[in-house]
């Protein structure tokens, strides 16, 4: 039986044994740590050998196994391993392949590129500050002849018990060392970024299966300059030049082409003559019942289905070598094509764009459609309430109950039924039909399901935390004044997406800035008092938060079943305190929370609940306003009462 070897120490290397796994390649996978064994398992074809080998020990082990070629696939910076399976197979007499990790080109400011290590450890001794090191452990010796390097040094490793007792032996104070594996977020990096307040990063130029970008992007995001080691120059193939290798040299049989195509709006005239192409040559077309029919003159065999998973089932059922699976539309742009991206790795796949209804509308109506905020509500609870109040130019993909004449009543009930829309139905049919008018005009009238809708808002602005008081209907129900609110808003960190809970909503001030701010989002404006449920109904209609939903009841008992909050505002709470927060934290332990209180009683049983639930990142702030009043030729300024606003929590989602 044919054999092959792999040195791997990349993402791209692990990703190429899963490939030889599924091809059924018998392989030998060599790794250097325990750590890199555990996440390399060995498989039926795969078998996995972790720990550092001389070049004699190569020579060895390739003598005995006699592969038909070896791969390395090891890390860009790992020059002396790579040299050493070069030199080994040459002694052999084995092909040796280099596999190349992919690298995209940036540009990015702030940074300053270096050779190699010894000439970023001279240049980190020529400034001053401290540097997170994020260059592996095999690197950590040269560091050390950085001055105070024990104080000026964070260094992140994998989670390996070697490379923390190097770093230890080396002299690296342990509230300085990060031992995690990746891959990192551009947001994990920016809180590591900030917690270990570093102004400098230090990384290799790995590419983007080495998290470079997300670095480059936390810098930038943080202010923190980024030194950079280049990349070795090296000669290689990439992850596709190599598959193709190994398919010769083994004779992989790979009888399945995927072809995933964009069949613009399902009529076969507006396919890219690729996609034309791809389907008159393909075995198998896999589709919805609608597209199916418009391909019908193809005279193919046909499956009907449009879930990721039915569709995966019938690749691996089927016998036949060519399938074009059929998507409307652009298969990059609100498509199911998108949940197909990643398990199809088995197969060879190729993926052909196509002509989006929402491209040809634009054009067809003669509007440009790069400054054009776009949503699909096909089958989507969106805020496209939010998205119109925000943009003058908002595009909307209509469908699944969502129609043109039930967003115009949406317009009109909030406030936006002067709003121009353009409504496209039957695009490139032969009933193809454009509609211009105001919102309110078309409210009545009936409409295709699946059309595409234009709304222009000339008036649309960005909101401005701070709404007047004047600008709420208050009647008798108890309300949270401007500038209390616009500060405890403000310690709440909403992010876009927060989905928010308001306890104890009132007139709902707090619920409509909330819900003006996390536009895509949702606000739950929780009140038990029916009077302030009539409010909250005229507030919100007033200020076109659409993305408020009223719980009317007592909390928290009407909070079971809501969906987990990110972010939660307490304004009152009926004596429940305690219940409200421990629920909260039951649902989300990262949940930020903000609470109001005036009295010193209630200000004691918040700290006492801080103290139960071992919360330390707690703030208290007492915030005391005076109003001017003018009485004759005088003013005045009136106190207020002042008001406790407790604040913690990171405001994150908790998976």
């Amino acid at each position: 039986m044919k054999k092959l070897m792999l040195f791997a120490g990349t993402t791209e290397g692990r990703e190429l044994a899963q490939y030889l796994e599924d091809r059924k390649v018998s392989t030998k996978v060599f790794v250097a740590t325990q750590y890199g064994e555990e996440l390399m398992q060995s498989g039926k074809f795969i078998q996995v050998e972790s720990g550092k080998l001389e070049c004699c020990d190569m020579k060895d082990k390739f003598e005995e196994e006699k592969p038909e070629m070896v791969i390395d696939a090891t890390h860009p910076f790992a020059k002396i391993v790579s040299e050493n399976i070069k030199r080994a197979c040459d002694t052999v007499g084995i092909k040796y392949i280099r596999l190349l990790r992919n690298f995209e080109e940036r540009a990015y400011s702030n940074c300053i590129y270096v050779e190699n290590i010894n000439e970023a450890v001279r240049y980190l001794n020529s400034v001053s500050g401290r540097a997170l090191i994020t260059t592996g452990s095999k690197d950590l010796k040269e560091f050390t002849a950085v001055n105070e390097f024990q104080k000026r040094l964070v260094v992140r490793i994998l989670p390996d018990s070697d490379n923390l007792r190097a770093c230890r032996e080396l002299g690296f104070s342990p509230q300085n060392i990060i031992c995690m594996q990746g891959p990192f977020s551009v947001k994990m990096n920016e809180a590591i970024i900030l917690e270990s307040g570093a102004n400098y990063l230090l990384t290799k130029e790995t590419g983007k299966a080495g998290g470079f970008y997300e670095k480059l992007d936390a810098c930038k995001n943080t202010g923190t300059k980024v030194i950079i080691v280049g990349r070795p120059k090296e000669e290689g193939f990439s992850f596709e030049e190599v598959k193709k290798i190994i398919g010769e040299k083994f004779e992989l049989v790979n009888d399945k082409k995927i072809c995933i195509i964009g069949a613009g709006m399902g009529n076969s005239d507006m396919l890219t003559v690729r996609a034309y192409g791809t389907i008159k040559d393909s075995d198998l077309i896999i589709s919805t019942s609608r597209i199916l029919e418009k391909l019908n003159s193809f005279k193919k065999e046909t499956a009907t289905a449009y879930k990721a998973d039915e569709i995966l089932k019938i690749i691996d059922d089927s016998d036949v070598s060519k399938i074009a699976v059929v998507f409307s539309g652009d298969i990059g742009f609100f498509s199911g094509a998108i949940a197909l991206r990643n398990r199809l790795e088995k197969y060879d796949v190729e993926w052909i764009s196509g002509i989006s209804s929402e491209v040809y509308f634009m054009n067809k109506i003669g509007k440009s459609y790069e400054n054009t905020k776009t949503i699909s509500i096909h089958g989507r609870d969106e805020n496209f309430i939010g998205a119109v109040r925000e943009n003058e130019s908002v595009l909307l993909l209509l469908g699944g109950g969502n129609t043109a004449n039930s967003v115009c009543r949406s317009l009109e009930n909030f406030g936006l039924g002067n709003a121009m829309v353009t409504i496209g139905e039957n695009l490139f049919y032969n009933n193809e039909k454009i509609s211009v008018g105001f919102a309110k005009d078309f409210a009545n009238e009936d409409f295709y399901d699946l059309s595409v809708m234009l709304i222009e808002n000339p008036y649309a602005r960005q909101h401005s935390l701070g709404i007047d008081d004047n600008n709420f209907i208050r009647g008798d129900v108890p309300m949270t004044k401007n500038e209390v609110r616009t500060v405890s808003i403000a310690k709440l960190r909403l992010t876009k997406n927060a989905v928010v809970y308001d306890v104890g909503a009132g007139t709902g001030s707090v619920s409509v800035e909330c819900a003006l701010i996390a536009t895509s989002g949702k606000v739950f404006a929780i009140e038990k008092n029916s009077t302030a449920i009539g409010l909250i109904i005229k507030n919100r209609k007033m200020h076109g938060a659409s993305n408020i939903e009223i719980i009317e009841g007592k909390a928290p008992f009407v909070m079971e079943n809501l969906p987990t909050p990110t972010h939660v505002f307490i304004g009152g709470s009926s004596g429940n305190l305690k219940e409200i927060i421990t629920l909260v934290m039951k649902k989300n332990p990262m949940a930020r929370i903000v609470i109001n209180a005036i009295s010193l009683e209630t200000i004691g049983k918040v700290i006492e609940i801080l103290k139960d639930f071992h919360i330390a990142d707690s703030e208290i702030i007492q915030l005391g306003i005076s109003k001017g009043k003018q009485l004759g030729n005088n003013h005045l300024m009136m106190a207020q009462n002042p008001v406790f606003i407790i604040s913690f929590g990171v405001g994150e989602s908790y998976e």
